[in-house]
């Protein structure tokens, strides 16, 4: 009963199976089926497949076979159309003897094929008799791909699998170098569409050079011309004696050259050597350029000019011998005319006598009325004659006295040989005297007064010249460097941080054997003068050099301070390590020498930057020719303490207010008007001196210089004094730029506050005159030892610094010379003594030519001066 009604489920169930299967199939496409490989084609794919695993609890004896069937392939679209779907159905059933049978609960599991393109490890959703069963991933197994079911019941299952397509592809229109082409692709489920295929783009022959353009080789395309050659510009400058060029060098190689610019022909500076005693003078002409030189003018030495021993021109002194005197025995001393004498005889040689000193003459009273010395001539026991008349060297009245007296020999006289001199008297106005009890001894004189012996004995010296002058090491004759004139502004101002020819640069010794650098080590020194250039002094006498410093030697004639002078100043304002150093207004020049010398370090240290666009109008004013007015407003150093001008001493250089104005004449061919303000300070001092005549060096136009500055002026004492020192000046002469120099004597302010007072002064002055220039000068560093050195001076820079961006930020024309960055780098290599005018707080010449050139720097720069 339940086997029969076990058939009759049977049976209705596979109905049911076949309904399904039929529904499923109504809901596929109709496309063919996919073949093994995806593709589609109209016979479906193998689909029989052992089972992997059967359990049952059938009878042994009963032959169980697993049939698998592929009923339907088909796939799902979307709405538009497009393939998202590939369902595979297939019809499993179990047979026992050829007859279906189920596994009554038993599980099987089977493997079903799935195309071979779908991906190893794909998931495939299976649904049994359309209802969703489980998933499985595709494996390849035995060469195919499949998926494993494990099922206790038969039919129909469905596999469901993401389609992915595989097209072929069809060229419709082939591209060309510049144009696409269209490709068709269709994949097996019946999916097609159309690609573009890129341009081929052309081929080239061979890359673009300079000479040869690009064509292409496929479709005969000329793609660019010849490039032409792209220049790089090298310019060589041309030289003294060179031809200058550019050349053009292009990237492949070529290169030509053009553009010849003329050689500049040599720039001479003329040096004048003056003459001394012993070595005749030249003048030695130095290319600016490049050093090459040649001399001329060439006059006779001097020679010395004697005061006493020491020459008044270069210091020689002549050491006196003294002459043993000799015997005159026998009596044989040369007499005239019956009066008698005294007189001592010496042999000069080939010498030539200069000088005859007497001393320790005895003492004579008796009724002397006069008396004389002649010379005679001991060989021809002649007197020696000038035109005839003896040679009366010496006469007194009354008495012989013991008075040392000198009888200098006139130049026009030769005295050579054996000379003796003789000393008469007379007691009366007329004829010659007896001489009491006259000695055998030519070197005794017995002077008898009241009977008693008085001062026998003559002692007596000569000076002689030599038949030649002293013997001087020779000097060197400068080959590749400058001895600068003092007043020679086109030399003074010369920068000296740039070049090969240091000039005049000073220096100052302490002791002798001591070593001194310079701003540069020394290759060759070309003179070493004393301060005001009248002594030239000479290597190897008075100086070596060593290791690129300036040794001063033990027996040197170069002026030195003793470390007990300079270390131990009774009135001192410098005390360092306990001492009290040298000091003095104007007296540092008489211990320091004046170098000019040749170098190849370059500078290296600190270098003012050309301000030329923040003064473009002023500068432009100059390049026009338009008349202007240049103020000077500050401290001592702003008034010319310790420059040789002020002091009306040699060389007489100008403090750097003259020197920087003078320049701005020879720049640009203008005259410089001096005005003396007459403007003077009740306790203080008068504002400097200027010069009667005006500085000539063209006719373009005329700069107007006014200094007011007062020496111990703060930056508050500016502000309070601006009516009567400048404004009083701008209504009367305009200012066109006012160069601001406080700060030395602002040591007991902060610098913000010496900020503020320039800030003041500058208003003041654009209330008067909006379009003026205004440069503001940092103060040089004092001496580091001395009470005057402060941080605020040396702070000061800075804040000047920031009060001209303010101002320039607003539009006006204002400017810091950094005097003290300047002073800063130069102490790195000199000791401030090389070149203080007071050894405290003042330049000497030297510093104030650093001073004028920064101003120059700062205004157009040195630069652009071409």
């Amino acid at each position: 009963m339940i086997r029969g009604n076990a058939k009759v489920m049977k049976k209705f169930i596979w109905m049911i199976l076949v309904v399904l299967l039929v529904l499923s199939m109504a809901t596929l496409s109709s496309a063919a089926y996919d073949k093994d490989d995806g593709t589609q084609g109209s016979t479906a794919p193998e689909a029989t497949i052992l089972a992997d695993d059967i359990t049952n609890d059938y009878d042994e004896d009963t032959n169980y076979v697993l049939n698998v069937e592929l009923t339907g392939v088909g796939t799902k679209k979307d709405e538009n159309g497009e393939s998202i779907v590939h369902s595979l159905s297939y019809d499993i059933a179990l047979t026992a003897n050829g007859v279906k049978v189920e596994p009554r609960g038993d599980l099987v599991t089977f493997l079903l094929p799935v195309p071979s393109g779908v991906e190893v490890g794909t998931v495939v959703h299976i649904y049994r008799e359309g209802e969703y069963y489980s998933f499985a991933e595709a494996k390849e197994i035995d060469g195919r791909k499949c998926v494993k079911i494990t099922a206790s019941e038969f039919g129909i299952y469905i596999l469901e699998l993401v389609h992915e397509h595989k097209y072929t592809s069809e060229v419709i229109e082939e591209p060309t170098c510049t144009e696409t082409g269209i490709k068709n692709l269709t994949c097996g489920c019946g999916d097609t569409h159309t690609e573009v295929i890129e341009a081929l783009g052309h081929t080239a022959d061979a890359a673009t050079d300079c000479l040869n353009g690009l064509t292409c080789t496929v479709c005969g395309e000329i793609l660019e011309g010849e490039l032409g050659h792209s220049y790089e510009a090298v310019v060589t400058p041309p030289t003294c004696t060179e031809v200058g060029y550019t050349t053009y060098i292009c990237d492949c190689g070529y290169s030509y050259t053009g553009d010849a610019v003329s050689a500049i022909g040599h720039d001479y500076i003329a040096v004048v050597t003056a003459p001394t005693c012993t070595v005749g003078g030249y003048t030695t002409h130095i290319c600016s350029e490049c050093s090459d030189s040649y001399t001329d003018t060439t006059t006779a030495a001097t020679g010395h000019s004697f005061s006493g021993d020491t020459c008044v021109s270069c210091g020689y002194v002549i050491k006196p011998e003294t002459i043993v005197l000799a015997d005159r025995a026998g009596g044989s001393t040369p007499q005239t005319g019956g009066g008698d004498f005294f007189g001592q005889r010496f042999d000069i040689g080939s010498n030539t006598l200069k000088q005859l000193v007497i001393t320790n003459l005895a003492t004579y009273t008796n009724n002397v009325n006069t008396w004389e010395i002649k010379f005679w001539q001991w060989d021809t026991n002649q007197p020696i004659t000038v035109q005839g008349t003896p040679i009366y060297t010496k006469t007194g009245s009354n008495h012989i006295d013991s008075t040392d007296f000198i009888i200098d020999i006139p130049d026009n006289i030769t005295l050579s040989g054996v000379i003796y001199y003789e000393i008469y008297y007379r007691s009366g106005s007329t004829g010659f005297a007896g001489w009491d009890a006259l000695g055998s001894h030519a070197d005794s004189l017995h002077t008898y007064v009241n009977g008693n012996e008085v001062n026998t004995h003559i002692a007596s010296y000569i000076k002689i010249m030599p038949s030649t002058e002293p013997e001087e090491p020779e000097t060197n004759e400068p080959t590749d460097g400058l001895h600068v004139k003092q007043d020679d502004l086109k030399e003074i101002m010369q920068s000296v941080f740039g070049g090969t020819v240091s000039l005049k640069e000073t220096v100052m010794f302490i002791d002798k054997n001591t070593t001194k650098d310079l701003l540069f080590p020394i290759n060759s020194v070309v003179s070493v003068t004393s301060y005001d250039g009248k002594i030239t002094y000479l290597e190897g006498r008075d100086y070596v050099i060593e290791n690129g410093q300036l040794k001063i030697t033990a027996n040197s004639t170069m002026p030195c301070i003793t470390s007990a002078t300079y270390y131990n100043h009774s009135d001192s304002m410098i005390q360092k390590d306990g001492k009290n150093l040298y000091w003095g207004e104007g007296q540092m020049k008489q211990w320091q020498v004046s170098v000019t010398y040749t170098h190849a370090e370059g500078w290296g240290g600190f270098e003012q930057e050309s301000q030329l666009e923040v003064y473009e109008d002023f500068v432009q004013k100059l390049i026009n020719g338009e008349d202007v007015t240049v103020m000077f407003y500050g401290d001592s150093i702003t008034w010319g303490a310790c420059s040789t001008y002020t002091e009306t001493v040699q060389p007489k250089q100008g403090a750097y207010s003259m020197l920087f104005t003078e320049a701005l004449a020879d720049l640009f061919g203008y005259r410089v008007k001096y005005i003396n303000t007459g403007l003077s300070v009740p306790g203080a001092m008068a504002c400097h001196t200027v010069p009667t005549t005006d500085y000539v060096a063209g006719d373009r136009g005329t700069i107007t210089y006014i200094n007011t500055a007062i020496g111990g002026w703060t930056s508050n004492d500016g502000v309070n004094n601006f009516n009567q020192h400048i404004k009083a000046q701008v209504n009367t002469y305009g200012c066109d730029l006012l160069v601001l120099a406080f700060g030395m004597n602002d040591g007991g302010y902060a610098p913000s506050e010496t900020k503020a007072n320039d800030k003041t002064i500058i208003d003041n002055l654009f209330a008067l005159t909006p379009d003026a220039a205004v440069m503001i000068v940092s103060t040089m560093t004092p001496h580091t030892g001395s009470n005057w050195d402060s941080n605020n001076i040396k702070n000061q820079e800075t804040q000047l610094l920031d009060l001209a961006a303010t101002y320039r930020s607003s539009g006006k024309a204002v400017a810091v010379a950094q005097v003290n960055s300047v002073s800063k780098a130069v102490q790195e290599r000199k000791t401030f003594n090389d070149y203080a005018g007071n050894n405290i707080n003042h330049p000497n010449d030297w510093f104030y030519r650093v001073y004028a050139q920064t101003l120059l720097q700062t205004l157009i720069g040195y630069e652009n001066m071409d």
